[in-house]
């Protein structure tokens, strides 16, 4: 509901009695709680909360009984404290329904009161304001009818319904909503639009409408007179009367006018302020929704039937023939709605819909929410390490939407909503979601065994590099002649950390491993871990595979190092001795590992946040997984298994590249013991090997948007 203050021209206010002060010494309090309101006169008077936590002042006359003259109960209401605007509905008395003579049956139908309704009206907290609620007028007997009373809330003037014309030439009276017409004469015009009320404001709207003509439309004489027109609506004039057989026997009395819905005393709409239906020979006039409808024909005639009080409605038209009097109007009302100031309270909390995977973004709803005045909301996006743990607030995650990064994984979220108004500050969360899981990084179940192993330097270097524009600047290490870029990050541990978080390892120190069971998908289950195709290469050898193509790879020996060349990609194959030196290749040119031993593999140009897989092969083993880091590089360790068999073996990394493509990269190396023979020279030659599959690979420079296909 808006509020606004509207300044109304005093030329267009009828004269009343506002005045600021303490109430009389009659003062009564109505309603409890926030709606407790005070008045001079509590008979008629109620105050109920709204199902939107409105106020609603109701001041009605229902037990009033219809009057000869346009009266009106009176009383004060203070306004409350803190209240500056009101919103009101003004609804004058009805208007009697008029009755004719024994033998002509056209009397008219009582118009409804006149409406005024009025928004965000301006009131002053702790004044008492006058209010009046008009009575019905009584029906006529072998008359006119009488007019309603008027209603008013301090300047807001409701005109009471004119009466219906009747027994006689009689007009239809004038007043908010006019009466019909009887025999021949004219119906009323509405005064409520002139009769001082304020109704040019934008927030402030009058009601009134003309009543019916009778038949014949304008013209006296008993030999033609067939019905008496109905009376005026607040939002539609009152029928005329019509006369559609060959003589006044086929006359059909006027409908009243339709009245104004309005639907906040209850919830549900009441018609206010509808017109009485006329009398007729043939067919009576029917009345608007709580209205009088004109009584029988002929020797069935009778009394008009009473509109319903507390609506302004007017009565409808009546016959003598039969006795009684024609219908009553029914009685006017005021109703006054503001809201309270209450702090704002929740009655249904936040929650949060969306996906709840790294990358994707989530929704708030801020809940329901009461109060007045109407609260502004402030959203905060809360993170913690377990669901029942402490939440602290997320960084600049302060909109109705959010989008989970990397620090969210394995996290679990909440979405806060503060709403605030001048009488306080309320804060609610929303239920925890789910833990956030990686968008890339499958799902896993991990069974964990404690080994104390005694960690040395890696006894196999693999230092791989792939051409990205999001590269990190790399260091080098030198290979013959040639400069192979190495980005040095973190060491993350042999095992796989559904964190994602390195762990640095030093020499020399205890560690645990962890090995982990892959479920390829983020359904859940616990399924075996898919292993790669991988090329096949001998012991010495080693292929790259992007995707189904195979790339050329050649492989050169350098200072006891295999240089590998496949297309756009470098990597750098050696084993370490504790010291940092490098390991001398075995006495057939490669490299020899021991069940025990720690591969450790150095990564650049990689698709960022993707997984890298180590395998041993040939029998596939899972020697672990991690993330590759934000600038495309990772530096992981890995144990080959102490159930290893002697014999040629293939290390397989696979990881994504940049464009998305599952890249895999096979070295052939041999495990067990050896003796190194004293003989043995270093290797410097350099000697080509292609690889036993052939295809095309091509890892793009350019990094495309990354897509969630599983390695």
């Amino acid at each position: 509901m808006v509020r606004r203050t509207v300044s109304v021209s005093s030329a267009l206010l009828l004269a009343v009695s506002i005045w600021v002060g303490a109430p009389s010494a009659q003062a009564a309090s109505v309603g409890s709680g926030a709606c407790a309101t005070t008045v001079d006169v509590a008979t008629g008077v109620t105050s109920t909360a709204g199902p939107d936590g409105a106020c609603i002042v109701t001041f009605a006359t229902a037990s009033t009984s219809p009057t000869t003259s346009a009266q009106y109960a009176t009383r004060t209401w203070t306004v409350p404290a803190g209240i500056t605007s009101v919103d009101v509905l003004v609804v004058a008395g009805g208007g009697g329904g008029g009755m004719s003579n024994g033998s002509t049956p056209t009397g008219g139908g009582g118009g409804g009161g006149g409406i005024v309704l009025a928004t965000s009206y301006t009131v002053t907290p702790a004044a008492s304001i006058a209010v009046w609620t008009g009575f019905g007028g009584q029906g006529g007997n072998c008359s006119p009818g009488n007019p309603g009373g008027n209603s008013k809330f301090g300047a807001l003037v409701a005109v009471g319904g004119g009466f219906g014309g009747g027994c006689g030439p009689a007009y239809g009276g004038p007043g908010g909503n006019a009466g019909g017409a009887h025999w021949g004469q004219p119906q009323g015009s509405s005064t409520q639009a002139t009769s001082g009320t304020a109704s040019n404001g934008t927030n402030i709207t009058a009601y009134g409408n003309s009543g019916g003509k009778s038949y014949p439309h304008g013209v006296a004489g008993d030999s033609v007179s067939a019905g008496g027109g109905g009376g005026g609506g607040a939002t539609q004039a009152g029928g005329d009367a019509t006369q559609p057989g060959a003589n006044s026997s086929s006359g059909v009395g006027g409908n009243g006018g339709a009245g104004l819905a309005n639907d906040w005393r209850t919830g549900a709409d009441i018609i206010y302020g509808s017109g009485g239906g006329g009398q007729a020979r043939s067919v009576q006039g029917t009345g608007g929704t709580n209205a009088g409808t004109a009584s029988g024909t002929n020797a069935a005639g009778g009394a008009g039937i009473d509109a319903v009080d507390d609506t302004g409605s007017g009565g409808g038209g009546g016959y003598r023939q039969g006795g009684g009097r024609a219908g009553d109007g029914g009685s006017g009302v005021v109703v006054v709605r503001y809201y309270p100031n209450t702090t704002p309270t929740n009655s249904v909390a936040p929650s949060i819909s969306g996906t709840t995977t790294n990358g994707q973004t989530l929704t708030g709803t801020r809940g329901t929410w009461s109060g007045y005045p109407v609260p502004t909301y402030a959203y905060r996006w809360k993170r913690a390490a377990t669901s029942g743990g402490s939440y602290t607030n997320i960084t600049g995650a302060t909109s109705l939407t959010y989008t989970l990064t990397d620090d969210d994984i394995d996290a679990y979220i909440k979405f806060e909503v503060t709403a605030t108004n001048s009488s306080g500050s309320v804060t609610e969360l929303s239920a925890a979601t789910a833990r956030i899981a990686d968008m890339v990084r499958p799902t896993t179940t991990t069974t964990t065994s404690t080994t104390t192993t005694s960690t040395v330097a890696p006894a196999l270097d693999i230092v791989v590099n792939a051409p990205s524009t999001s590269a990190a600047p790399a260091t080098t290490v030198a290979v013959g002649q040639a400069q192979i870029p190495v980005v040095s990050t973190p060491v993350i541990t042999a095992a796989p950390k559904t964190s994602g978080s390195a762990t640095t390892v030093p020499a020399a120190t205890t560690t645990t491993s962890t090995t982990t069971t892959t479920v390829p998908n983020n359904a859940g289950g616990t399924v075996a871990p898919k292993a790669p195709s991988p090329p096949q290469v001998v012991a010495g050898g080693a292929a790259v595979k992007v995707g189904d193509e195979i790339e050329d790879a050649t492989v050169e020996r350098a200072d006891n190092q295999l240089v590998v060349t496949a297309g756009a990609l470098k990597a750098v194959v050696g084993g370490m001795n504790p010291d940092g030196s490098v390991m001398a290749l075995d006495e057939a040119g490669n490299v020899r590992l021991r069940t025990g031993d720690t591969v450790r593999i150095k990564l650049a140009g990689f698709e960022p946040g993707s997984v890298m897989e180590a395998w041993l092969f040939s029998t596939p083993v899972m020697l672990g997984t991690t993330k590759v880091g934000p600038d495309g590089t990772i530096t992981a360790t890995f144990r080959i298994p102490d159930n290893a068999s002697s014999g040629s073996h293939r290390v397989v990394i696979v990881a994504r590249t940049t464009d998305g493509e599952p890249a895999t990269l096979a070295v052939g190396i041999n495990v067990g013991e050896w003796e190194k023979e004293s003989s043995i020279a270093t290797w410097l030659i350099v000697l080509p090997i292609l690889a036993a599959m052939v295809g095309a690979l091509t890892l793009p420079a350019t990094r495309r948007r990354r897509r969630p296909a599983t390695p």
